[in-house]
């Protein structure tokens, strides 16, 4: 009986089923998402997730509110266990307007996240990625 509740999958876990010629298969809808990606940033399994669903080469509508809720909380998100891993998503994998957003977010300060312990990931990103 133990170990049945050992087997058992957590209910909290956030499964991403990929498609081999499609990319992650979203388990929110856009409009599921509004709102609601800053909180799925912080956590290990939402960011995997928002990182598989940046990682679509087309446009979707996932993607495009991805990167609209990203980028205005790009410092804080940086600073972020998890959260700094879909910021750097955003550098590589982000339309230009996004990307251009993150750095606007990142102007004045670079310095105080570079000595961050997470905060400098995004910054060594943007360094790598931006002209």
């Amino acid at each position: 009986q133990q170990h049945d509740l050992a087997m058992a999958p957590a209910p909290h876990v956030v499964v991403v089923a990929p498609v081999p010629a499609q990319g992650a298969v979203p388990i929110f809808s856009a409009a599921e998402l509004r709102g609601r990606v800053a909180h799925l940033c912080r956590d290990q399994h939402g960011s995997r997730f928002l990182q598989a669903q940046l990682d679509a080469r087309e446009v979707t509508p996932e993607k495009c509110v991805i990167l609209e809720e990203v980028v205005p909380k790009t410092r804080e998100l940086s600073a972020d266990v998890f959260g700094n891993y879909v910021v750097q998503k955003v550098l590589t994998n982000g339309d230009p307007a996004a990307v251009e957003g993150v750095a606007d977010q990142l102007a004045g300060h670079a310095v105080a996240l570079s000595l961050h312990v997470y905060g400098c990931r995004v910054v060594q990103k943007a360094l790598d990625v931006l002209p």
